[in-house]
């Protein structure tokens, strides 16, 4: 695996980037490759009397970030612990904790089937 961490000439990090002027253009170049690998999600389901899917979703992908990633996860959490006391569900509740961006793309390619049933959707960002 090709390492891309180091700054080649006439690479700037993010300070620099910062201090450009607004209007300025700039070139990005982004180098990506596919992998084999895992990615660590978090799936809880509260099944209802449909299978109609209310999918709720947080992101743990941005460590020592308790204000972004951290408090979906907790609120998503705390939702289906209330959500588990209600007796007749009409809907399906799903809760998935994801890399962001990402992890909700690739959770839904590989579990395509879901994609139909998910009726409502909710990022707690």
């Amino acid at each position: 695996m090709k390492d891309t961490s180091q700054k080649r000439k006439g690479q700037m990090g993010f300070p620099e980037i910062r201090r450009q002027p607004i209007d300025q253009l700039n070139e990005v170049k982004i180098d990506t490759q596919l992998s084999e690998g895992t990615m660590k999600i978090g799936e809880y389901v509260l099944p209802g009397k449909r299978d109609d899917i209310i999918l709720i979703m947080g992101h743990l992908c941005h460590p020592g970030q308790a204000d972004d990633g951290l408090s979906g996860v907790a609120t998503g959490i705390q939702i289906f612990r209330e959500l588990a006391l209600l007796e007749n569900r009409e809907y399906t509740y799903m809760l998935l904790i994801v890399p962001e961006t990402i992890g909700s793309v690739g959770y839904l390619w590989k579990r395509p089937e879901i994609i139909s049933k998910v009726k409502y959707g909710i990022f707690l960002e």
